[in-house]
């Protein structure tokens, strides 16, 4: 979940596309259709909300079905958290019956999201995961500070909209924010009380890079959209993450070698035995 600091300009919106590995002319991530006289389903399928289209047009797509049960269909990892929020808000106006399914990976807000269905349904290969907010910011040591404050208090917030729903302790709900907490598989989601009940494996596929995360699972690999993309340098990265690099110096080695980073900040006699145990990854 990404806060943008807000400010919402040109210069921010590229910012954000970047870090999702997304180009701003590739704005759409939702799609909305009736399915019945009295039902409708949404997919959400991406990146959610600005600097792509925002929520107010799914807000606004939601109330020309008042009345209509709902289905919506998630596979994202996540976006703006205000957006976030505004479509979870939406879902609690609604009148009808909303169900929240997880088809692949409900991560950040898109978890958020999840948690607004009056039901709540996640796939038996489904993922969910759950962390602090972040943003991207800059300025002095004061805007720093705010931008901190912030963030402390948004995940507070979300933090309270999962123990509503889930049951869990606050004090439980942060350390498994701070701690970047995967659920993997149906039941573990179920058994932690965020999903109500496992739906049959769905063979969701995703564009989205997991990467950015600390923690992705190596199983959600199978749901990435290998596409228009090189699945052997994807999984090498994701190989180099879960070894201890930060996204950019796996980048920075896939692109350059060992050069290319700087060894004073990273064990690499550590990363490199590290990145033997995952040599299964990249040939799988």
């Amino acid at each position: 979940m990404l806060i943008a600091n807000n400010r919402r300009t040109d210069r921010t919106a590229a910012q954000v596309a970047e870090f999702w590995g997304k180009s701003l002319n590739d704005r759409e991530w939702f799609d909305i259709k009736a399915s019945g006289k009295d039902s409708a389903e949404l997919l959400i399928y991406d990146v959610i909300g600005w600097p792509f289209v925002e929520a107010s047009e799914l807000v606004r797509a939601l109330q020309g079905l008042q009345g209509a049960d709902l289905t919506v269909r998630i596979n994202s990892p996540g976006g703006d958290v205000f957006d976030g929020l505004a479509i979870a808000n939406a879902f609690g106006r609604h009148d009808g019956h909303v169900v929240t399914v997880v088809d692949g990976l409900a991560a950040s807000i898109a978890s958020i999201i999840h948690q607004a269905g009056a039901e709540r349904i996640i796939a038996a290969n489904g993922h969910i995961m759950i962390h602090n907010a972040w943003t991207i910011a800059w300025g002095d040591h004061r805007e720093m500070a705010k931008a901190s404050d912030m963030l402390a208090r948004v995940s507070g917030q979300l933090a309270k909209t999962y123990a509503d729903r889930t049951g869990l302790a606050l004090a439980k709900l942060a350390k498994m924010m701070d701690e970047e907490t995967w659920f993997i598989g149906g039941d573990e989601a179920v058994a932690e009380g965020f999903a109500d009940s496992v739906g049959p494996a769905a063979s969701a596929r995703a564009k989205f890079d997991t990467s950015i995360f600390a923690n992705a699972p190596a199983s959600l690999v199978s749901l990435l959209d290998t596409a228009g993309g090189d699945p052997t340098k994807r999984k090498a990265e994701h190989a180099l993450r879960q070894a201890g690099l930060k996204q950019h110096e796996a980048k920075a080695v896939l692109a350059g070698g060992w050069a290319a980073i700087d060894q004073r900040d990273v064990d690499a006699a550590e990363v490199l035995a590290s990145v033997r145990k995952l040599t299964n990854q990249l040939r799988s």
